[in-house]
């Protein structure tokens, strides 16, 4: 018994073969993209248990990385993290314990992707605004569509159909 197929149904075929490589990737990009989205929910989540006793800050984190996933990142010449400090956090989650250990104001943290922290020091993080006109030199007619770059950086903007613009910069640049 021989089995006669046309072209068309070849190609009927292929599409559906195609359709299920698309079907099996995306199901294959879902789940990497829920399993990127649990682990970052974890750090935010986690909780510690945690008693100390004058002990320094910096020895503090190095108990929290030990205990946890959460890697910390700061410059080793930050003297706020050789202060003393006594803790008793029970069950209590990470950023809850990390602003308890840096409520003094002098530095900050943010929370990253992959569970990363970083520790800055309280003013590099501070935002200041700058804002202004460009305006032709010889007239005085508002330029519009202009670029302002803030220099030998990324950070810029585009003036408004009044010649306006306006910049959030940390104060440090």
């Amino acid at each position: 018994m021989k089995i006669f197929c046309n072209g068309r149904d070849i190609s009927y075929l292929k599409q559906f073969n195609k359709f299920l490589f698309i079907m099996r990737i995306s199901i294959f990009l879902s789940i990497i993209a829920a399993l990127n989205l649990s682990a970052s929910v974890y750090s935010q989540n986690k909780r510690l248990d945690i008693q100390v006793k004058d002990i320094t800050v910096r020895e503090l984190l190095k108990i929290i990385e030990t205990k946890s996933d959460i890697r910390f990142f700061f410059s080793d010449e930050m003297r706020n993290l050789n202060r003393k400090i006594t803790l008793t956090a029970l069950n209590e989650p990470i950023d809850k314990i990390l602003s308890e250990i840096l409520s003094d104001g002098s530095v900050s943290f943010r929370v990253l992707e992959n569970n990363v922290v970083v520790i800055t020091p309280f003013n590099s993080i501070q935002q200041q605004k700058i804002s202004g006109t460009v305006t032709d030199a010889t007239n005085g007619e508002p330029i519009i569509g202009a670029n302002v770059v803030i220099e030998g950086t990324t950070i810029g903007t585009v003036t408004d159909a009044n010649g306006k613009f306006s910049l959030d910069i940390s104060k440090q640049d």
